[in-house]
């Protein structure tokens, strides 16, 4: 049986598990939904989850509405190409960092900066968020200095569920006037080399454009910005 996937175009969490199913090469039946659509499909493809959540993964009986749970699952089913490691060491090392993506390092990116400026309130963003971001930024860069990928020199879950937030910050920022806000940030080579390289070899893997948004490939702002707002924090 096909494996079906509801999600929505431009959602952190969404990206993380499609690029993940990309990479494992794991077939699935589309499922797409804009922001107007959402509660009410969402409702109706599961309808025990009263918050409408994307993505959710449906294998015959089985539905799955937490994107790392969702890759969790598949890990199990689908072990080539591991994304969680393949040795204790590995596997405690990749869940440890996205530990450290959900609890340190998601709102100084995503709450902090992101979503203000898809709600059109950038002017609420003050010197003190800006520089909660630059610290999670700069962490990551030191921790890339010696590695090639969050968890090691492999592409991993961890890194999954942090490029989004990276993307999505960078994607905001270059949509605001920055003459009125310095984020400080750009150009990225400069500020965050190590970072940037990472970048460059996560969009490099054949499975990225696959899984890539379809709003940001339409240079469809207005809907990305509905979808920013509507994938909330707690989706994972």
């Amino acid at each position: 049986m096909t494996y079906k996937l509801l999600w929505m175009s431009g959602c952190p969490n969404v990206w993380c598990t499609m690029l993940g199913m990309k990479i494992k090469g794991i077939e699935y039946d589309s499922l797409r939904v804009d922001s107007e659509q959402l509660s009410l499909i969402a409702s109706k493809f599961h309808p025990m989850d009263p918050r409408s959540k994307v993505p959710t993964l449906q294998d015959g009986t089985t539905r799955i509405y937490e994107s790392i749970a969702i890759l969790v699952y598949l890990e199990i089913k689908h072990p080539e190409n591991p994304l969680f490691g393949v040795e204790p060491v590995q596997t405690a090392l990749v869940w440890q960092r996205i530990l450290e993506v959900i609890n340190n390092l998601r709102d100084p990116l995503f709450v902090g900066i992101t979503q203000p400026i898809y709600k059109s309130q950038s002017e609420s963003i003050k010197q003190a968020a800006i520089d909660k971001m630059h610290d999670a930024l700069f962490w990551v860069d030191q921790m890339l200095l010696d590695t090639q990928y969050l968890a090691g020199d492999f592409l991993s879950a961890a890194d999954l569920v942090f490029m989004p937030y990276v993307q999505s910050l960078l994607r905001a920022i270059k949509s605001t006037n920055r003459d009125q806000i310095n984020f400080g940030i750009f150009p990225l080579e400069k500020t965050y080399l190590n970072i940037a390289m990472w970048l460059k070899r996560i969009e490099e893997a054949p499975s990225y454009q696959d899984a890539y948004p379809p709003h940001w490939k339409n240079q469809n702002s207005h809907s990305l910005r509905k979808a920013i707002l509507r994938c909330k924090p707690s989706e994972f």
